[in-house]
Formats: C-alpha cells, structure tokens, sequence
C-alpha cells in the first residue's frame, strides 16, 4: 500500500498542476499543446492509481462513486477541455484530498 499510496499522491499532485499551468499557459499559436499529453497521462495514474487507494483504504461507497464517475473524465481526453469538466475535476479533487488523509490516518494508526 505505501508503493500506491505514493504513486497516487505524486500522480494527483502532477496532474493537478499540469493541469493549471496547461489553462494559465494556454494560448491561441498552440506553443504550450505539447503539454496535454503530459496532464492527460498523469490523471490517468491518477484516477486508476486513488481509485484503489480509495479501495484499500476503505472511504464510504456514495463517495467512492462519485469519485470514479468524476475520474472517469481523466479517461477521455476531450472531456478536459470542456465546462462538464471543472466540476467533475473539483469532486475529483475534494474527494482525492480525503483519500490521501484517510490514507495517511491509517498508516498512523498501523504505526501506533
């Protein structure tokens, strides 16, 4: 779980970022496209990566739902672009957020 627990929060770190920098950086001359690629495939880790994170750790179903229905858009690359994506992105975050604490709680709780 430490192996995954790393690789999801790295992943979520990146490809939220990427993400931002890829809107601010975004231009009409298309000089920062090469970009895309890099965001669409950390959110991907990212998505695969927490939703079993999410698994292991053992967050409530209603919230594990939403979280893979909101990291589904990571899967289709064009959904990135439009305005269904920043809520789903948003849930996607939030719910990431409580993930990584409830993972970083457990591992607490095994150390003790």
């Amino acid at each position: 779980m430490n192996v995954l627990r790393i690789v999801g929060l790295v992943s979520f770190i990146i490809s939220h970022l990427s993400l931002f920098f890829y809107f601010l950086l975004d231009n009409p001359e298309g000089q920062f496209d090469f970009l895309f690629p890099l965001v669409w495939a950390s959110g991907v880790v990212s998505a695969v990566s927490n939703f079993f994170l999410g698994e292991k750790v053992g967050i409530h179903d209603v919230l594990f739902v939403l979280f893979a229905i909101s990291g589904f858009v990571w899967m289709l690359p064009l959904l990135l672009i439009t305005w269904f994506a920043f809520p789903c992105l948003g849930v996607f975050l939030g719910i990431g957020i409580y993930i990584h604490v409830k993972a970083f709680r457990v591992l607490k709780q095994k150390r003790n």
